[in-house]
């Protein structure tokens, strides 16, 4: 195999790239060998690729020679983000049995050596059928392939060693494991068995400065440090079904967010056909850079969760809690493959805590409710919501005047993000209630309203009498529509002749429509004991409106003008409005 040219565009790997390459395979009597080289020719960087590999058969062993090296600026490290992209060179080679084979491996950058030690792999038994192996021992300065901030975090040294072993029958175990760098020290174990639990876990870890200096941790997005970091794990099969966790988390701190002290604490119980345990969490000194966050979360949070698992049952959370200052969330869960099943209640003390978050007058208490089902892949759910707030304001003073000492509300809705069922909503506080139903899609909509208000002065103190209406709203291509009726009885408005005309029952009907921005009025009728008034549009022509109006006493608007009136026309409405109208009395 020959090409003398081969060039890939700039859409591959970000540049124009031309290199030449050959290889040679043969594969006879139980034996192989491989040969391979590749050369970057052409503008850009030199690259320079070389891969020899042979294995017989006959004495079962193997040999690599791999040597791949790029001049400064080349792809690798410019994908990389190594800083300063330097001159890149990986040399792997070795020779022995397949089944305890070793190779030494090292990696250099601008000449000096960052990364060297060997990997391995090999039989986990008698032959490679049995099982293999798999065995790392890394270690190096790697401070230069990394920001110079984040230098300190590794030091002058940094290692990796590892052992893992694979059975036939499927086990997997990772007898070793420890890493370790200036910051950081992880050390662990972990065996998993052919059912796929696990028969072993350990972990070890802790991070932070020997001065107690925040540490920043090389993770990708915003600057994140730590002051120090512990966390233990422990469970082994053969000495019973236990297991532990316990850790601490000082001084984080990531963008706005910042955690004084989060303590971590576990224990439950492994077996082969179930597990479980509670894990209970503490954040203290939790602040925020967004002000209003901060006043609603508060600086501590506690927190709980017990859990438990059987072979072919879900994954149940029968106890969920976290709590802070003035407010606490408790609730249940299960997951069953993709679907949640779930039941959570809150209880806020304070609402005024979000008043700076929400951008509202909050003050008063909440108890929210929260149940359903959700299938986790399809967004598919159905829930039901509830709750009572108890001497409720949100800050307008409207509003605040409608609401009562106690205020409950409820909904049930089905679907999914962009079809969903509102098969009840309800609220009702005082002398105000509402309640709605329907179906809302994107450009598909179909809902229906019912409000009462017992006493208009409730909304101000110049106002009067009870109303109730019924309204829906339907969409469908762009052209949505709004009907309804409602009824007033003995309404005052503030004024006294208005409050007059408008004595008594007072009926209401209406519809309109909107459409590419213009609203076209298709009827609106009003029938009271003293005005009875009717428009509606032209038959054939929508924006041709009749309008037919009667006073039954003109006196109420002008005394010396007493006995009926009558008034008849027609208002061209769209881009523009005309009005024609003719009076009789």
């Amino acid at each position: 195999l020959r090409a003398d040219r081969v060039a890939l565009g700039a859409g591959i790997l970000g540049e124009p790239v031309e290199f030449r390459a050959e290889g040679a395979a043969e594969l006879a009597d139980g034996q192989g060998e491989a040969k391979f080289s590749a050369r970057r020719t052409g503008q850009g960087p030199s690259g320079d690729f070389t891969l020899m590999a042979s294995y017989a058969n006959a004495t079962r062993r193997a040999a690599i020679d791999l040597l791949a090296a790029e001049g400064k600026g080349g792809i690798v490290a410019r994908l990389a983000g190594l800083p300063g992209e330097p001159a890149i060179q990986l040399a792997l080679n070795g020779t022995g049995p397949v089944d305890d084979f070793a190779a030494d491996i090292a990696l250099s950058t601008d000449g000096a050596p960052r990364l060297t030690g060997k990997v391995g792999f090999g039989a986990a038994g008698s032959d490679l059928a049995a099982g293999q192996r798999v065995h790392l021992d890394l270690s190096g300065d790697i401070r230069p392939l990394f920001e110079p901030a984040y230098h300190d975090f590794f030091g002058d040294q940094s290692r990796l060693v590892a052992d893992g072993r694979r059975f036939a029958d499927g086990r997997l175990e990772l007898s070793a494991l420890d890493l370790r760098s200036s910051a950081l020290t992880l050390s662990g174990q972990a065996a998993v068995g052919a059912d796929g639990l696990p028969r072993r876990l350990r972990a070890d870890i802790a991070l932070g400065d020997t001065g107690g200096a925040p540490v920043l941790l090389p993770v990708p997005g915003a600057e994140t440090t730590v002051t120090g970091a512990d966390l233990h794990l422990t469970f082994d099969a053969a000495k019973g079904e236990g297991w532990s966790l316990d850790g601490t988390l000082a001084g984080f701190q990531r963008a706005d967010l910042s955690l004084g002290e989060v303590i971590l604490d576990g224990s439950g119980r492994i077996a082969p056909d179930r597990a479980g345990g509670t894990v209970t969490l503490a954040i203290d000194g939790l602040q925020s850079g967004d002000a209003g966050l901060s006043e609603a979360v508060g600086d501590r949070i506690d927190g709980r969760v017990v859990f438990s698992w059987q072979r072919g049952g879900a994954l149940r959370f029968p106890v969920i809690v976290l709590s802070g200052t003035d407010y606490r969330l408790a609730g249940r869960a299960a997951v069953a493959g993709t679907g949640l099943d779930a039941d959570v209640t809150v209880r806020a003390a304070d609402l005024s805590r979000a008043a700076r978050i929400s951008g509202l007058g909050l003050s008063g208490a909440a108890d929210l409710s929260l149940s359903g089902t959700a299938d986790l892949t399809s967004g598919v759910f159905d829930v039901t919501l509830g709750g009572t707030g108890t001497r409720l304001r949100v800050g307008i003073a409207d509003l605040d005047r409608l609401l009562s000492e106690t205020t409950t509300f409820r909904a049930e809705a089905a679907g999914r993000a962009d079809k969903i069922d509102l098969r009840t909503a309800s609220l009702v506080t005082g002398g105000f209630s509402a309640t709605a139903a329907g179906h809302v899609a994107q450009g598909a909509n179909d809902l229906s309203a019912e409000v009462a208000l017992d006493d208009l002065g409730r909304l101000r103190e110049t106002l009067g009498g009870s109303v109730k209406a019924q309204l829906r709203l339907t969409e469908d291509s762009g052209l949505r529509r709004i009907e309804g009726t409602a009824t007033a009885n003995d309404p005052r408005l503030g004024n006294p002749t208005l409050n007059q005309v408008f004595a008594g029952q007072s009926d209401v009907d209406f519809a309109v429509t909107q459409q590419d921005g213009t609203i076209l009025v298709d009827h609106l009728a009003f029938a009271g004991s003293r005005l009875s008034a009717r428009i509606s549009a032209a038959a054939g022509d929508p924006l041709e409106l009749s309008i037919d109006a009667r006073l039954a006493n003109a006196a109420i608007l002008a005394p010396e003008l007493p006995g009926p009136v009558q008034v008849t026309g027609t208002l061209r409405q769209g881009a523009g409005y005309r009005l024609d109208l003719t009076g009789t009395g």
